[in-house]
């Protein structure tokens, strides 16, 4: 099986003087924590995929309890991520999604591949928010 890997993209230091910042990053119980602002685009701001690539061989916490605009290039980058990750047998989970998100990345299936929900047949609904 072929390792998967996030794309080289260097970070230009213009893209940050220009007023983007890095995701805030905090060590937590061997996690690396990266919290998303409210419009996590990597698209427009690279800062999120370098912080990713930077920390990709050490477990990650997404914390998106701030983020309140997902688009599909974040969730493009999340699952390649939490493939990556799975991968490499290191954990990567996203906490702190709101009822709303949660329900919409289980309606487009992407739970799985995000590595969020149940586990494989539990009665847990992927529905409901974590407690």
């Amino acid at each position: 099986m072929q390792e998967t890997s996030l794309p080289e993209m260097p970070m230009p230091e213009a893209e940050i003087q220009a007023g983007g910042s890095p995701p805030a990053m905090h060590g937590d119980a061997g996690f690396r924590r990266l919290a998303l602002g409210e419009r996590a685009d990597p698209l427009s701001d690279t800062s999120l995929l370098a912080s990713l690539r930077e920390h990709q061989d050490q477990p990650v916490e997404i914390d998106a309890s701030r983020l309140r605009h997902p688009n599909t290039p974040l969730l493009e980058l999340l699952i390649v991520a939490s493939h990556a990750w799975k991968q490499r047998s290191l954990p990567f989970q996203i906490t702190g999604l709101s009822a709303p998100h949660l329900q919409m990345v289980c309606w487009l299936g992407l739970t799985p591949h995000l590595g969020i929900g149940p586990a494989p047949g539990s009665d847990a609904s992927p529905l409901t928010p974590a407690q």
